[in-house]
């Protein structure tokens, strides 16, 4: 009897990504909405180092923390790995795989910008008349529609 059998894990095996997603999955609308954000008025720092290794893009790591926080996954040594194996991810990082360190630093130091995101996130949402509502509440916080 034949039984369903996987790939040859000795052999090089080719993926595309682009097809592991659905058209409407919820990442793809993570990438577009952090592409269309003005990182560097809302706060985000891009501290370029002129020795060592160069740094994460903060619109790459914001995307890492929408998706976590979207998913339930909060902690920083938890959305390591996930950055690792999940192909979603994989895709919205573009093979990127942060270390726990460098994603926990990105959290503290961009804490004040978060809110200011979520503003501008709000306020596109609204003019896109895709809210109605008094108040959206996110974890530590709670944005009116009708602030600016």
């Amino acid at each position: 009897m034949d039984f369903i059998t996987g790939f040859n894990r000795n052999q090089l095996v080719l993926m595309d990504f682009e097809s592991c997603l659905s058209l409407d999955s919820w990442v793809r609308i993570d990438d577009m909405i952090v592409d269309i954000l003005p990182m560097q008025e809302l706060g985000f720092k891009e501290v370029l180092n002129t020795e060592g290794r160069p740094p994460y893009c903060s619109s790459d790591l914001l995307k890492l923390y929408i998706y976590g926080y979207k998913n339930k996954i909060r902690s920083s040594r938890r959305l390591e790995p996930v950055s690792k194996v999940n192909p979603e991810v994989i895709w919205l990082l573009k093979g990127l795989k942060p270390s726990e360190r460098k994603i926990e630093y990105f959290i503290k130091d961009s804490a004040g910008s978060f809110r200011k995101a979520l503003r501008y996130f709000v306020v596109l949402l609204r003019d896109w008349e895709l809210l109605d509502g008094g108040r959206i509440v996110t974890r530590s916080f709670k944005v009116a529609q009708n602030e600016t």
